[in-house]
């Protein structure tokens, strides 16, 4: 928990990701926005605190200087490309309209352009004895990620950071050190 001077880090996560609770992370836990994001590092309501998180509707227009993006099965990488699901009752539901496929994807795309200085993503293990949180929904994701650039930044800074020039759906906001493809865009 230590940065500096001013720089604010936080927790981020999908307003879809449901299963994160056994790692005490609840997105239906209320959050408020000028609490988390003003208040200072004493204050348990801050980001600071890394107790509260904030989902894509909170953070929206927004930077942290070092975000912390928790990655649940509501998007999830498959054989076939990105998988989109819903978390209703006691199971994952498929995601059939596209209006609402692209609007998870965009959810992501948010969370991932929030940092200002870097980011850690965290795709929790699964765990085969919860049928909401099989490891097959999730290491396939990391595995994605991880042969992506985006697992291996480490400080990032003008001199070794530039825009994708690969892709144009992200308006230039994915960050690459080798022009690799933004990894929730398509190849154009």
């Amino acid at each position: 928990r230590q940065s500096r001077g001013t720089e604010r880090y936080g927790i981020v996560v999908s307003s879809q990701a449901e299963r994160l609770k056994p790692h005490a992370i609840d997105v239906k836990s209320p959050m408020k926005p000028v609490n988390w994001f003003l208040n200072e590092k004493d204050d348990v309501r801050s980001s600071y605190y890394l107790e509260d998180v904030a989902t894509e509707f909170a953070v929206q227009g927004l930077e942290l200087d070092w975000a912390c993006i928790t990655w649940d099965a509501d998007f999830r990488y498959g054989k076939n490309g990105w998988i989109n699901k819903s978390f209703r009752g006691n199971r994952w539901n498929n995601i059939k309209s596209e209006e609402r496929k692209n609007y998870q994807k965009n959810a992501y795309r948010v969370l991932l352009t929030r940092a200002r200085q870097g980011m850690v993503i965290v795709v929790p293990e699964g765990d085969n004895e919860d049928p909401t949180r099989k490891a097959e929904y999730y290491d396939p994701t990391f595995e994605y990620l991880k042969k992506s650039d985006l697992l291996y930044y480490k400080i990032l800074t003008k001199k070794n950071v530039r825009r994708s020039k690969t892709n144009s759906s992200c308006a230039g906001s994915w960050l690459s050190f080798n022009d690799s493809p933004c990894p929730l865009c398509p190849p154009w």
